[in-house]
C-alpha cells in the first residue's frame, strides 16, 4: 500500500496534495479531497524529479 504523504506546504489545509511512490517506478498525485475515488496522476520518477526542479 502506497504511504501517501501531503504537501509541506498545505499541512494545515483540508485540501490537499498527496504525494506517493506506487508500484512500477512511478510517482502518484491526488487531491487529499477524495483520495479513495478520486483520480490519481502518475509520472515517472524523471518526470516527477524535472516538476519538482521547476517549482522548488
Amino acid at each position: 500500500m502506497p504511504n501517501w504523504r501531503k504537501s509541506r506546504r498545505c499541512e494545515k489545509e483540508d485540501a490537499c496534495v498527496e504525494v506517493a511512490r506506487l508500484p512500477g517506478s512511478t510517482i502518484g498525485v491526488r487531491d487529499s479531497v477524495n483520495p479513495v475515488d478520486g483520480p490519481v496522476l502518475r509520472f515517472s520518477v524523471a518526470a516527477w524529479k524535472a516538476f519538482r526542479a521547476r517549482i522548488d
